[in-house]
């Protein structure tokens, strides 16, 4: 790839991050600022992470598809970004979130039944 396309790939992907960044909460998002991951109440800061973990859960196409291509929808035509480009950084923020977890059971918190609340900071965008 030539020095120029990869500046404009470079340019376009800075663009859709920055994008990303300024989705607020709201809306579509009204009711999920604070979603369950196992035992963990998690507070997102960023409304992308938390949209983009919501459209990656497993059961959410069958469940609700209506919801889940609203949120797509939305994502995408807030960032620009690509549907693989939104799977891909919802996956990441759950990978997060997985080894957040099992650092806390490694460190011996105790996980019942009750949530712990779980602060999420921003993910850097996985495109």
């Amino acid at each position: 790839m030539s020095e120029s396309r990869q500046a404009l790939k470079d340019s376009k992907q800075a663009e859709k991050r920055e994008r990303a960044a300024q989705i607020p909460f709201g809306g579509l998002l009204d009711e999920v600022t604070s979603p369950s991951y196992g035992p963990l109440d998690v507070e997102f800061e960023s409304a992308f992470d938390c949209a983009a973990y919501i459209v990656t859960a497993e059961k959410l196409p069958a469940k609700n598809a209506k919801k889940r291509k609203e949120l797509m929808e939305y994502l995408s035509s807030a960032t620009g970004c690509e549907d693989d480009e939104i799977i891909a950084h919802g996956q990441k923020v759950r990978g997060l979130l997985y080894f957040g977890l099992d650092s806390l059971r490694n460190k011996g918190s105790a996980l019942g039944k009750e949530k712990i609340k779980y602060p999420m900071r921003s993910v850097r965008p996985a495109f």
